[in-house]
């Protein structure tokens, strides 16, 4: 389904086909707002696998922004040990000072959005990591059914949930309260239905590696 489908059975189901009350730009709104949304409820229905070089002697890297939950950290194909700052304040008391300790990477830990590897990566050995992690969805820049700005960055199952909260926000507009709450309400329903089905099937999956969130400043908000 692209931006445009869902324009189309939004202005039909709320009778506004010719757009006069609800735009194709607020209609754009919702749709991205539905789609962070969904994500921001499901982590797990937008996963990637991305490299990062590193350079030898530095220990800092700062992590891409569509990061909502990073799993798993490998360096030249060995995971690498997640520790809390507190622990990395404890085992690395000269964090702070330069130059660092280098070598092959074995631990790491996040502060202010960036991924600090100890010891730094050696200037003969510096190689990409390799980052497992679940991301934002890109927003969809036009209300079109062609093109690629157009596209809606979710699972095909989950399309239909961005027209009934797309919905849902059209009845709160038009202070139809009744209407509102009945769509959140099959949002909300189809949303967890879809989060214990994907909670089942990942089951044979390794589980994930995490830091508490308190000690993770790498998470979005």
């Amino acid at each position: 389904m692209r931006t445009l489908d869902v324009a189309t059975r939004v202005k039909r189901q709320f009778g506004d086909e010719s757009g006069s009350q609800i735009t194709d730009a607020v209609i754009l709104d919702w749709i991205n707002d539905a789609q962070r949304e969904i994500v921001n409820r499901n982590k797990e229905i937008l996963q990637k696998k991305a490299t990062m070089a590193t350079t030898g002697g530095t220990a800092n890297y700062t992590l891409p922004t569509e990061i909502i939950r990073l799993h798993r950290v490998a360096y030249k194909g060995i995971a690498l040990n997640p520790i809390s700052i507190q622990a990395a304040e404890q085992d690395y008391p000269d964090k702070d000072l330069t130059p660092i300790p280098t070598g092959t990477p074995l631990e790491y830990w996040f502060f202010n959005n960036e991924i600090n590897l100890r010891p730094a990566p050696a200037t003969s050995s510096a190689a990409d990591l390799t980052l497992y992690y679940e991301r934002y969805p890109t927003d969809a820049t036009a209300i079109i059914g062609t093109d690629p700005t157009g596209t809606i960055d979710l699972p095909l199952q989950y399309h239909q949930r961005v027209v009934e909260y797309c919905l849902a926000q059209a009845a709160e507009l038009d202070d139809n309260d009744s209407r509102y709450a009945t769509k959140m309400a099959q949002f909300n329903s189809s949303l967890d239905d879809a989060q214990s089905d994907s909670f089942i099937r990942n089951q044979n999956v390794y589980p994930s590696i995490q830091i508490a969130e308190e000690d993770s400043s790498y998470y979005a908000t």
